[in-house]
């Protein structure tokens, strides 16, 4: 349509479609508009005029495993205002919260990363990262596990991830029923693609870290 010289006015968001359709952007704040001009410059003030937010799913309840397990929600952090939107130059912490309605005595967590067309980009599990030692037991309880992506590790663009929690005494795998959505936006546009580098398709990457904290009255 605006190849035809029609001005076609798009009202979005969507940074990444911003970038790619427009040719010119207006930024409004409380109905005002504050940039006039340059799609990359409208862009980076507006990122830059936003305070870091979070952004929280609640799972509905899907017990699994005979009711053992249960997830209950996923965060991301220093999101662009109250969207799924998350900087390619900063770090990139997911935190997801679940219930072991049992205890444990074996037990980890897997994430697998995947594009928009779902082939994987990495996978990686709290297990990479354990001591030879650890039994990995776990009480009856509710728990978290904060998941840290390095920065620059996922190029700009579409994704979603998909979780699980397995024991492997039980053979027994529970999953998230949806996948998890997120985007991936640079905070400068210009020459981003120099400096950004990502893992071979499918394979573990050891240097992400997990943290896992128990939630429980002590």
């Amino acid at each position: 349509m605006a190849d035809g010289g029609r001005t076609v006015l798009f009202v979005s968001h969507n940074l990444d479609a911003v970038s790619q359709l427009c040719s010119r952007a207006l930024l409004l704040n409380n109905g005002r508009i504050v940039f006039n001009g340059n799609v990359a410059d409208c862009i980076d003030q507006y990122i830059g005029s936003t305070e870091s937010s979070s952004y929280s799913y609640n799972i509905p309840e899907q017990p699994d495993l005979k009711g053992q397990i249960n997830f209950i929600s996923i965060t991301t952090s220093d999101t662009i205002k109250d969207e799924n939107i998350l900087k390619f130059d900063s770090e990139i912490k997911f935190i997801i919260r679940y219930t072991f309605r049992q205890s444990v005595q074996e037990s980890y967590i897997l994430l697998r990363v995947t594009d928009t067309s779902g082939k994987p980009i990495f996978t990686t599990t709290d297990h990479d990262l354990r001591d030879i030692n650890d039994n990995s037991h776990r009480n009856k309880g509710q728990y978290s596990c904060e998941i840290l992506i390095p920065p620059k590790l996922l190029m700009p663009g579409n994704y979603s991830f998909v979780a699980a929690i397995h024991i492997p005494r039980r053979k027994a795998i529970h999953r998230l029923k949806m996948p998890f959505y997120f985007t991936v936006f640079p905070a400068k546009l210009d020459g981003y693609k120099k400096d950004w580098f990502r893992v071979k398709r499918g394979n573990i990457y050891k240097d992400i870290k997990w943290i896992i904290a128990s939630e429980n009255n002590s």
